[in-house]
Parts: C-alpha cells; sequence; structure tokens
C-alpha cells in the first residue's frame, strides 16, 4: 500500500510542476468484456471458466505540452474506477477426493475428511476500486495508453463472494492414528449427503497490480468534448490469494451433519490472478 502511496504522490508531484502548461482532461468512462479470475485447479480435477467483466469510473488526463507538437499528443492519465471479476469451477465426478485435514470429532480424536464431489460448481465473484496510472499517446485520431493499474479489494459479502452447488457429496472420515476409515454413521457426517454445505458466502483477495494496455480512436465532437473508442487489456502481476489456507469443510461439534465448505480458493494454495479485456468507451471534456 505505501508503494501505491508513493507512486501517486510522484504523479501528482509531475502534474503539478507542469500545471500551467497543460490542458486538463476529465473523463468518464464504460468498459465491457471478459472480466475473470485466473487460476489453475492444480489439486484438483476439472476446470475453470472465466466470466464476464464490467469497468467503470471516472478519470482525470493531463497533457504534457513540451513533448506535444504537431499531431502528437503526449498524457498522463489516473482518476478512479470499479472493476468486476468472475469465474466459476466445474469439478469432475468420482475423481480423488478432496481432503479437509486435522479436524477433531466429539471424542478429541483427529481425523482427515475425505470428501467425494458429484456434479459440484462453484462461482466467485471479485469487485475491486480500481486506480489507474497511465501514459498516454495521441497521434491525430488514435491513442495508446500503457501504464499500471492498482486494485484495491473491495471484500464482504454481495462484493467478493462465491456460491457453489453439487448434486451429491460423500464424506469419509480417516483416523490416521488408528488406521480407520469411516463412511457411517450419518449424523456424525459421514456417507452421501445432498444440499449439504452449498451456499453464498464472502471471500476475501488482496490488492492487484495490473499491466493495463489500451488504444483506439479519439473522435472530437467539438473543441472541449471528445469520444474515446477502443480496447482494453489488463493483466494481473500478482497472486490475490489469501495466505490463510481453510479446510474445504467447515465440521462442527454437535452439528457434525449440518457441516458447510468453503470455497476451493480458500481451501487449497491456488495462485489467482485477475485478468480483462474488452471494449471500453469514454467521454472526455477539456478545460
Amino acid at each position: 500500500m505505501r508503494r501505491f502511496i508513493i507512486i501517486i504522490i510522484i504523479f501528482a508531484a509531475i502534474g503539478s510542476h507542469k500545471l500551467r502548461a497543460q490542458e486538463h482532461e476529465f473523463s468518464a468512462h464504460l468498459g465491457g468484456g471478459l472480466g475473470s479470475l485466473g487460476y489453475q485447479l492444480s489439486a484438483l480435477v476439472g476446470e475453470r471458466n472465466g466470466g464476464a467483466g464490467v469497468d467503470f469510473g471516472l478519470g482525470y488526463t493531463f497533457r504534457l505540452s513540451n513533448w506535444s507538437t504537431g499531431p502528437i499528443d503526449w498524457g498522463l492519465h489516473t482518476g478512479v474506477g470499479v472493476g468486476f471479476y468472475n469465474a466459476k469451477t466445474t469439478i469432475d465426478d468420482n475423481k480423488s477426493p478432496v481432503v479437509s485435514h486435522g479436524l477433531t470429532d466429539a471424542d478429541l480424536h483427529r481425523f482427515d475428511m475425505h470428501t467425494t464431489l458429484f456434479g459440484y460448481e462453484e462461482s466467485q465473484t471479485a469487485m475491486y476500486l480500481v486506480i489507474p496510472l497511465m501514459g498516454q499517446f495521441k497521434y491525430d485520431l488514435y491513442y495508446f495508453g500503457a501504464g499500471f493499474k492498482f486494485g484495491l479489494p473491495i471484500n464482504g459479502k454481495f462484493a467478493s463472494e462465491y456460491s457453489s452447488s453439487s448434486k451429491q457429496i460423500f464424506n469419509e472420515g480417516y483416523y490416521t492414528a488408528q488406521e480407520v476409515s469411516l463412511d457411517k454413521p450419518k449424523f456424525a457426517g459421514y456417507g452421501a449427503f445432498t444440499g449439504n454445505g452449498m451456499g453464498d458466502e464472502k471471500i476475501e483477495f488482496g490488492a492487484s497490480v495490473i499491466l493495463a494496455l489500451e488504444g483506439g480512436v479519439n473522435l472530437r465532437l467539438n473543441d472541449n468534448l471528445s469520444l474515446y473508442i477502443g480496447a482494453y487489456f489488463d493483466a494481473g502481476l500478482n497472486n490475490i490469494a489469501k495466505k490463510i489456507q481453510k479446510p474445504f469443510v467447515n465440521y462442527q461439534v454437535g452439528k457434525e451433519d449440518e457441516f458447510t465448505t468453503n470455497s476451493v480458493l480458500s481451501s487449497f494454495d491456488e495462485k489467482v490472478k485477475t485478468m480483462g479485456a474488452g471494449v471500453k468507451v469514454r467521454i472526455a471534456f477539456k478545460n
């Protein structure tokens, strides 16, 4: 976070130093296309599919007049926006069980829960506050932008969450010390269950550093109003998954058959990155 603040201060200092010699452009944008959480299911047999994403916000661009000449125009762009990212996990049937380690039963015995999934699907959604710091180059009607975006997660219910469903799950408790495996009784949380442990829960992510590229055409509507239409590509550079690893099955003594499940992203050491690409429209007003 300190690095983000330092970079913002540097850009602000550059802007204030050249303030008198620049044109100021205020804008609002809306973008859409692919907005995905990228990860590999290294611990599971299944597949991940990306989802649709939306990006909207406000921007500010100041023109570097000392570098601009003729049809060539240079500027620095920043602002604030909100980005949405989605992904969906589908796990194959009758494959290797998902293991929740180090659980404790009513008799204080330690065991591992082996959970076989049938028809399991999980959707993840993430919301980010996005701050771009990009250079912008314009030549005649064309523009190109490159730089970085810094995403700050908006965590909590309905902001960043996961929802899951399964046709059936089968729990089997394995007691390492006793070398015993149990698939019953059902009241102890063992055996086949339908509809257990599924629902909507929050999921927490970390900050995202994003490589950002953008390009398209700049249509001047009048002396002060312009319309940017182009394509954008965002590639997350760092892992946003939290380091705290949770068991897949939440097992509670006294409510063993009412267990819940955590997201596959928080239950396994998966590296997660934000990804985005699509079309963006920006309306800009020069001052």
